[in-house]
């Protein structure tokens, strides 16, 4: 199983650096029958990053946004979704040791 994270998501549908080798990846594992996974947080934490670029960066007009956000609801529905509280206590325990945040550590 591979594990994406909202980055990653967000790449798959916005052009971002590094988005074609992203595509590339899917495509690979795809091919492969690789099931691939994330957590409930990466939803709401791509869904902003969608956000940000519309309204803070101004890369893309609201239309583009909101199809950015069904692309986003379509590939989400095809991912297995692990819940956050799953792994809280391990998230927190590496967050406390690798000085980084809960969220990354998820």
């Amino acid at each position: 199983m591979i594990t994406l994270d909202a980055s990653f998501l967000v790449k798959l549908i916005l052009e971002e650096n590094g988005s074609d080798k992203v595509r590339e990846l899917v495509r690979s594992w795809a091919g492969s029958g690789e099931p691939l996974a994330t957590i409930d947080l990466a939803l709401p934490e791509a869904l902003n990053a969608i956000w940000k670029h519309c309204r803070k960066i101004g890369d893309l007009d609201v239309g583009k946004a909101c199809e950015a956000m069904e692309d986003l609801l379509k590939i989400w529905s095809s991912l297995k979704i692990y819940s956050s509280e799953e792994f809280a206590k391990e998230a927190f325990k590496l967050a406390i040791e690798e000085d980084i945040t809960v969220y990354d550590s998820l």
